[in-house]
């Protein structure tokens, strides 16, 4: 298939390293199938690998797992007794935020949020989000994660508890907290993406997805966009 990220390159069957965030549980993954794109070299894994991976993260979880690094075997499963507790291997995760600069990122965050919603738990709930924005063969994705860079699990969730924060007495700085009307206005300045109404064909294809992520439904008045 042709690469839908840089729309040039064409996939072949390749590996990639995968790391999920559960809580305090992350776990990297080597030598995971994947298709590879031959021009930017972006990775794709299917949805039976994507499941498996989902599967030992909920494992682990149970298992009480910190941090785990492996190969990828389709039939592994997680013992905790052969679990390696790696206290130092963690990725730190940036205290500020930055706005994207390339549409290029907003299609890779867009891409990474179809399997976050499955992922974590309180990763933007799809029943809230108000704009959605859209990119035929991505997926669909809210603002507040899409708009800033190389978005992850372990990034939402650990900002978003600043924003618990910033209710408090002590608000913290742009940048230290997701910040949703941020992230709408710079990538409505953009200009990469126009309004879909109602009765285009891209508007229903976009709900749908919407709703599907969602699973209880798309939130009244919802607003969908599509990339120019």
């Amino acid at each position: 298939m042709r690469c839908v990220l840089c729309r040039y390159g064409e996939t072949k069957p390749g590996t990639g390293t995968v790391t999920l965030e559960r809580g305090s549980t992350t776990l990297v993954f080597k030598g995971v199938p994947a298709s590879v794109c031959t021009n930017c070299d972006e990775r794709y894994y299917d949805e039976e690998v994507t499941a498996h991976l989902l599967a030992l993260a909920a494992e682990a979880v149970q298992a009480g797992v910190h941090v785990d690094v492996r190969e990828y075997r389709a039939e592994q499963t997680l013992e905790r007794a052969t679990a390696r507790q790696l206290s130092n291997g963690l990725r730190e995760v940036p205290a500020m935020l930055q706005l994207v600069d390339t549409v290029e990122e907003v299609l890779s965050n867009i891409w990474t949020y179809q399997t976050a919603v499955r992922l974590c738990p309180t990763v933007v709930f799809p029943s809230q989000v108000r704009d959605w924005y859209y990119v035929p063969g991505v997926g669909v994705g809210p603002s507040r994660f899409i708009g800033y860079k190389e978005m992850t699990c372990e990034k939402y969730e650990y900002h978003k508890k600043r924003n618990v924060k910033a209710r408090g007495k002590t608000k913290p700085k742009p940048g230290e907290y997701i910040d949703g009307g941020e992230t709408e206005r710079h990538i409505h300045q953009k200009g990469w993406f126009r309004k879909l109404t109602l009765g285009e064909p891209s508007y229903k294809q976009a709900y749908d997805l919407a709703k599907k992520l969602a699973g209880t439904g798309v939130r009244n008045g919802a607003k969908f966009y599509i990339r120019k």
